[in-house]
């Protein structure tokens, strides 16, 4: 196909859609842009016959890009095609089964959403005429290609199609629509006859033959067990019943027929009364219901109605109203009613078209039909019909079928488009035979629903059940009728079906004056050839009396009993002392007892002996007159001995004068939600792991014993225990071994505790023990002492044997003390202890107090100082040896102290190693680090700062480390990290990941003070190790060759710097203070030197 160029006036969009006369258009004209073609598009257009349509839409559904054949075939302006969209409605797209095609599976929206083309596929439409309104079926042979871009990415959707309507496919595909257009009619006939008391047939109307086949005299003079059912003639005699006793009953029989098949009637039966009263015997209405009970053998009949009825609701449908002349007769008609079908065919909105005259928005040719016919029903009360009506309104030939029916003063008017006359002839006369057959022969309220859910059809007695018409319903749905209150139940149960049917239980409907009417229903689906459902019908009856009456029983019966027997809460109904005289199933399932058991009992037999009296007291005060009934909780035995938990409440009944006649009783079992609370108080004060007392326990008797003390002049004794070498238990056998030696060590000292004492796990490996009420420091001493001889005992832990030892800190309190400052004295005294060589109690002293106060200022000082930002950093070169060249430094903390001066890192370096300070200490250093690097890109070699064991225990350090570096820019190349041996050693796998993770940004790693630890090799195989630093200790030495310590110092400086020079590693020497020294290390081989030789640390110059 050749492809034009963009047009921005195309001849064809000057085409208007009220223009009668067809425009002549080029089949094999260019495909045309509106908006221009993009890159590629307009060459992946595949090249088709003359006279094909091709229509190009964008992702978003537009189209942009067609050709006029396109706008030919599809009865359209090329403006309206242009701004036409993937869900447009006026084509109505239907498939070779006459079946609505859903949007996503039309050719163009199949292909968008798939990316994928289409062969061949047969679309039927309804095509516009010249009025914009469907007046033709055509069948289209549609394909789809795909348009991508260079990167293969869909841009578009191509489809080509062409008109099929006339070839051997098309034909096949109208035969197959108009199949579905079957009779749905069924011949219903209904007959009455007359009984004696005892069931003989006296009278027959003539219509028994044709319902049954007999005739009339082979009935009369016989009871009905020659004609009835087998399984019917327990009906039979109850009907019989019904009639003695003078009952009008209802309900579905089988009859023998003639044929000798049964049919289904609906029976009507009443009884004959003489004049003086007495029952002569019984009339018998049949309605024959076969089609309903037999709806299966009636698929195809129920198919074709359906379709009738589907295609019913897209023809035009209007109520008219007659406005007289001067002289009577009718001048006018005036629309009062408009389906939406007639308003799309008249093009005017129903508002509009509501109020206006029926002939002027017409067109000429009908309109004047429709005049004489509206007319001549108005005249005769008589509906009219008129096949045939032609039209060239549209500028091609149209012809119509016309009915107009009289509806009270004005005439309803159905307008049905009949160009193809052999589909609309039979699919015309079927819709009106079923929808005549249906109204004139069903008992019930019959309605038809189709797949929307929506009324297509209603039958007549609709108006004598609920008030409205059936016109006035059709187009809505069921449910906007149903009671509120009985929805839920019926969109529970709507789909229930059982081999196409669905009975419903009684529920409302609302009438037309808003009343509601109980009803039943029974649903019958119709389905196609294929299975699919295509619409219900549902058969509804009024059961309005017998269902308000039953409720009323039902509802004076259980009202009570429903209350009482069907909770899930134990109920009691007893008399004022307790004697019981109903209970329901749940205090049973709750007890364990049967009814029986439980009737000669009194609830004082159900509780615990040691909650009787609070039983009885909540009764009393249940009965006193303007009591308030309290709620307890109390136990119940059941019947096996166990003991459970309930929560009781009452209320009392009270006759007319007052006085109390019953106690209703509520039992809950609360067993679960009381142990929960047991437990959750348990959990508050309780460890779990040992189940000692806790820390909030601890704290809580300290505090009481402390206040008691105070009241009586007393002391309290405080032992903090902290089990010596703990980590190293955790550490090399693991965390359930470590859990397990708590476990023992807190059942032995709970062994060993006095009965006043009181002991807790404050947390971790460490105890607290709380003696009250001492009377000397020996009586804390002697617990000291028991405690310490009764865990130093063997134990075995997966294999291993283990003598624990402790570290006590003791304590007695003063008048001032207070738990808090109580605990913080053992703490320090423990801190002695352990710093004593463990295995050993310290009492707390004078000393202890001032160094502990000393450490706490020292504490706050460094706080105050890291957020004022005292700490600074001094540098200290680091040299070659050879040339004496700086090639580093490390970055050593100062402390600036705002009164004491420049502070010694020994002095507050252990402080804020064991207070966690080290942390900001250390993230300050870097930060300066950091900014000096930034600001100095030409300083020589690398800067190294230390990393405590503290920061490499954290899991985050590695992050934050990263996250400092990056902010300031800075190469990480030029740092070094240094970390002492016994820092990493004394950590686990977060350590060696911390230093993996920054060594792999470039970051050195130099460990520091090398061959003061115990496992220096190992480091070196399992940390990613750049150099090692020779401690200064060894440096020292190197003074005195000829000593013994220079001896030794001599030979391992030697054998670290054959070491460092195999492993190829960085070395450097520290605490170079000496030429000799130097000299010394470099003749070993070292590499580094750093010292005060070579310069001393100090600021970064400016």
């Amino acid at each position: 196909m050749a492809v034009g160029s963009t047009i921005d006036n195309d001849p064809a969009a000057d085409d208007s859609a009220t223009e009668l006369a067809p425009r002549i258009i080029d089949p094999d004209a260019d495909i045309r842009w509106p908006h221009g073609a993009s890159a590629g598009l307009a060459d992946q257009v595949p090249p088709v016959e003359a006279g094909t349509g091709v229509v190009i839409r964008a992702l978003d559904g537009t189209v942009i890009g067609a050709n006029p054949a396109a706008a030919r075939l599809l009865h359209t302006s090329w403006p309206a095609l242009i701004q036409s969209t993937l869900d447009d409605a006026r084509w109505q797209p239907i498939d070779e089964h006459g079946l609505p095609v859903a949007l996503d599976r039309r050719p163009s929206a199949e292909t968008l959403a798939t990316n994928r083309p289409i062969e061949t596929r047969l679309i039927g439409l309804a095509l516009p005429g010249s009025s914009g309104e469907a007046d033709a079926l055509a069948w289209l042979s549609a394909s789809t290609a795909v348009a991508v871009d260079a990167a293969g990415t869909t841009i578009a959707g191509i489809v080509m199609f062409t008109d099929v309507t006339d070839t051997a496919r098309g034909r096949a595909a109208t035969d197959r629509v108009l199949a579905s257009y079957r009779d749905l009619a069924g011949n219903v006939t209904d007959f009455v006859l007359r009984t004696t008391l005892d069931g003989t047939i006296e009278w027959v109307s003539p219509s028994v033959t044709a319902a049954t086949g007999w005739p009339m005299t082979t009935l009369i003079g016989h009871g009905p067990g020659g004609f009835e059912h087998p399984d019917d003639t327990a009906k039979s005699r109850a009907l019989l019943q019904g009639i003695q006793t003078g009952q009008r009953t209802q309900g579905r029989c089988r009859l023998l027929c003639a044929d000798g098949g049964y049919r289904w009637f609906f029976l009507s039966s009443s009884p004959l009364f003489a004049p003086n009263g007495t029952i002569t015997g019984g009339v018998h209405g049949f309605t024959s219901i076969d089609a309903l009970v037999q709806a299966e053998d009636a698929a195809d009949a129920e198919r074709a109605l359906l379709r009738a009825s589907l295609d019913s609701l897209a023809d035009p449908y209007v109520v008219v109203a007659s406005q007289p002349g001067e002289h009577g007769m009718a001048a006018d008609f005036i629309v009062t009613e408009a389906n939406p079908a007639a308003c799309e065919f008249l093009r005017i909105p129903r508002e509009q078209l509501l109020g206006e005259s029926l002939f002027a928005p017409w067109p000429v040719a009908i309109a004047e039909h429709l005049a004489a016919l509206c007319a001549q029903v108005v005249a005769s009360a008589l509906p009219q019909r008129l096949d045939g009506v032609h039209s060239t309104a549209s500028g091609r030939d149209r012809w119509y079928d016309v009915r107009v029916s009289p509806l009270g003063r004005g005439a309803s008017v159905h307008l049905r488009d009949v160009t193809s006359q052999h589909l609309a002839q039979r699919a015309e006369h079927e819709s009106h035979q079923r929808y005549r057959l249906l109204a004139e022969n069903a008992s019930d309220v019959v309605v038809m629903v189709d797949q929307d859910d929506r009324l297509v059809w209603v039958s007549p007695s609709a108006e004598e059940l609920l008030g409205w018409r059936p016109d006035e319903l059709v187009l809505r749905t069921p449910m906007e009728l149903v009671h509120p209150d009985d929805l839920s139940e019926l969109m529970t149960t709507r789909d229930d079906f059982v081999d196409g049917l669905l009975l419903l239980a009684p529920f409302r409907l609302r009438r037309k004056d808003g009343q509601y009417r109980w009803v039943s229903a029974s649903i019958r689906e119709v389905r196609d050839a294929d299975t699919t459902l295509v619409a219900r019908v549902v058969s509804v009856r009024d059961v309005h009396e017998e269902t308000l009456a039953r409720q009323a029983l039902e509802a004076s019966e259980k009202m009570f009993r429903a209350v009482l027997t069907s909770s899930s809460t134990g109920m009691i109904l007893c008399d004022p002392i307790g004697r019981i005289q109903v209970v329901n199933a749940a205090l049973c399932r709750i007890l364990q007892r049967d009814e029986a058991w439980l009737l000669t009992r009194s609830t004082d037999d159900l509780v615990h002996p040691d909650d009787l009296p609070g039983l009885q007291d909540a009764r009393r005060r249940t009965l006193e007159p303007g009591g308030t009934p309290p709620i307890i909780e109390m136990r119940l035995i059941r019947a096996d001995g166990t003991v459970i938990w309930a929560r009781r409440s009452a209320s009392v009944i009270r006759d007319a004068a007052g006085a109390p006649t019953r106690l209703v009783v509520q039992l809950e079992d609360v067993t679960a939600e009381h142990d929960a609370r047991e437990e959750l108080r348990f959990q508050a004060f309780n460890d779990r792991l040992t189940g000692m007392p806790n820390r909030a326990w601890i704290l809580n008797a300290l505090e009481s014993d402390i206040s008691d003390a105070h009241r009586t002049q007393g002391a309290v004794g405080v032992l903090f225990i902290d089990l010596d070498n703990f980590k190293l238990i955790n550490d090399s056998l693991g965390h359930v071994a470590g859990d397990e030696v708590l476990t023992e060590i807190a059942e032995r000292m709970m062994a060993a505790m006095r009965p006043q004492d009181r002991v807790g796990r404050f947390g971790g490996d460490e105890f607290v023990v709380v003696v009250p009420h001492v009377t000397s420091p020996d009586e804390v001493e002697r617990v000291a002492a028991t405690i310490a001889a009764t865990l130093g005992t063997e134990l075995t832990i997966h294999g291993h044997r283990i003598v624990p030892t402790v570290s006590i800190g003791i304590a007695l309190s003063t008048p001032e003390s207070t738990a808090a400052s109580l605990l913080r004295d053992t703490d320090s005294a423990l801190f002695r202890a352990k710093k004593s060589g463990r295995a050993r109690w310290q009492f707390f002293d004078a000393t202890m107090h001032s160094q502990a106060m000393t450490r706490l200022t020292l504490e706050d000082e460094i706080r105050t100082s890291l957020a004022a930002g005292d700490f600074v950093v001094h540098y200290q070169p680091v040299v070659t040896l050879a040339d004496r060249a700086v090639v580093g430094h490390e970055a050593l903390v100062r402390w600036q102290h705002p009164q004491r001066g420049l502070v010694s890192p020994a002095e507050f370096l252990p402080v804020a190693e064991e207070s966690g300070l080290i942390l900001g200490i250390g993230r300050a250093v870097l930060a300066q680090v950091c900014t000096v690097l930034a600001g100095h890109p030409d300083a020589p070699g690398t800067i190294s700062v230390n990393v405590s064991a503290v920061e490499l225990a954290r899991d985050d350090w590695a992050q934050l480390f990263t996250a400092t570096v990056e902010r300031h820019g800075v190469d990480p190349a030029r740092l070094v990290v240094e970390v002492t041996e016994t820092a990493v050693l004394a950590l686990g796998t977060v350590t060696v990941a911390n230093l993996v993770a920054v060594r792999d940004l470039g970051v050195g790693l130099h460990v520091d003070d090398f061959g003061t630890g115990f496992s220096s090799i190992s480091l070196l195989r399992d940390l990613p190790v750049t150099g090692l630093k020779l401690d200064a200790s060894f440096v020292a030495d190197l003074g005195d060759p000829l000593s013994e310590d220079g001896r030794g110092a001599h030979a391992l400086a030697a054998g670290l710097a054959g070491l460092v020079s195999h492993l190829g590693l960085a070395g450097v020497a520290e605490g170079v203070e000496t030429e000799a020294q130097a000299e010394a290390l470099r003749g070993q081989g070292w590499s580094h030197g750093q010292g005060y030789l070579f310069g001393r640390p100090a600021p970064w110059p400016a």
